[in-house]
């Protein structure tokens, strides 16, 4: 297993970060809104852009990197 933090992982209320915890401040894992400094994303797709973390994390939750990776080239292979 990697030394990623364990999942569960959830949005924040204000569906800018990435927490471990839905009620904790300090459970900040991280946060969509730094990326709106490089670039003019709205606040729906820095939104959707952390629910789609927390659902491919959680998602993924149990299997190793080596599993993923696999399981994403079988993936690939398929839609050739």
């Amino acid at each position: 297993m990697s030394a990623h933090t364990q999942e569960p992982w959830v949005v924040s209320s204000d569906k800018e970060r990435v927490l471990t915890h839905e009620t904790a401040d300090d459970a900040e894992i991280a946060s969509c809104c730094a990326s709106n400094l490089y670039n003019s994303e709205s606040a729906d797709e820095r939104h959707a852009n952390t629910a789609r973390i927390v659902l491919c994390v959680n998602a993924l939750a149990g299997m190793t990197e080596a599993e993923i990776d696999t399981m994403v080239q079988t993936w690939k292979e398929r839609e050739r």
